[in-house]
């Protein structure tokens, strides 16, 4: 009895340990950071092509839509909880009783080709928008006709609306384009004009290479905002979603953007 007696004890200690070691290693792992590796190349695989890398045509093509979000920057963006926070503008103020927005741009902002983002840009983008021979979707050039865009000095910019509009600083976030690439560029000519082959943006990725199989976008080393955790972006270009599938399963790419059901 009382050999059994002692073994009830050990084996009651054993497991006291053994619970105390397990809670450890919970609290210890709970607390841990993991921390993203920087760098790297991510390939992804698209069924289709771009057609027009522009912010402003972009609208016709999911993937063209896609592309430009990395290449491309508005006034505001969109954050992953849907809430409309500061992007090229640092901040923006409501006056006139809701009919003016002003915003204040970013000041450290350069352009892929190192020319300095300015409220030039702002203007020539909404301009081309207001243009009647604008030949991007029609929703886009309707909802800014009848506002009034002008420069406050070269780094603030007013926009008047005909009518209150609480949810103007979403629609601010259309990509902006770089009036000292495109100022002498008509607003009928941009559907055909080269810079949608090989655009200039602001965003966190540059284009560094484009052809009909692939587009192969690099991390913009000028970038305002925290340094971008890959360096590089691959996007290959397939006929078909079984194609797509296809490749995936072969290792041709790390991932797919989308799959018909």
């Amino acid at each position: 009895m009382a050999t059994s007696a002692r073994w009830q004890v050990f084996l009651a200690i054993c497991a006291l340990i053994l619970l105390s070691v397990l809670l450890g290693y919970y609290v210890w792992a709970q607390s841990l950071v993991y921390v993203p590796a920087q760098g790297g190349t991510y390939t992804e695989g698209l069924a289709g092509s771009p057609i027009y890398l522009n912010p402003l045509l972009s609208g016709f093509n999911e993937i063209d839509s896609d592309l430009c979000s990395l290449i491309f920057d508005g006034l505001t963006t969109i954050d992953a909880q849907g809430q409309v926070v500061p992007n090229l503008a640092r901040a923006w103020r409501v006056e006139d009783e809701g009919l003016s927005y002003v915003y204040e741009l970013r000041q450290d902002v350069l352009w892929h080709d190192g020319a300095p983002f300015t409220v030039q840009d702002v203007l020539f983008t909404v301009q081309q928008m207001q243009d009647p021979a604008f030949a991007g979707p029609r929703a886009l050039a309707d909802f800014w006709r009848d506002i009034q865009v002008e420069a406050l000095d070269m780094y603030t910019v007013r926009f008047r609306l005909p009518q209150p509009f609480a949810p103007f600083p979403s629609y601010a976030a259309i990509g902006l384009l770089p009036s000292h690439l495109l100022a002498g560029v008509a607003a009928r000519d941009l559907l055909n004009h080269p810079f949608n082959v090989a655009p200039i943006g602001t965003g966190p990725f540059r284009v560094a290479d484009v052809d009909i199989e692939s587009i192969v976008l690099e991390r913009n080393p000028d970038d305002f905002r925290p340094r971008s955790y890959l360096d590089q972006l691959v996007f290959k270009f397939y006929p078909t979603h079984q194609a797509l599938l296809e490749a995936y399963g072969d290792g041709e790419i790390d991932g797919i953007s989308r799959v018909l059901a």
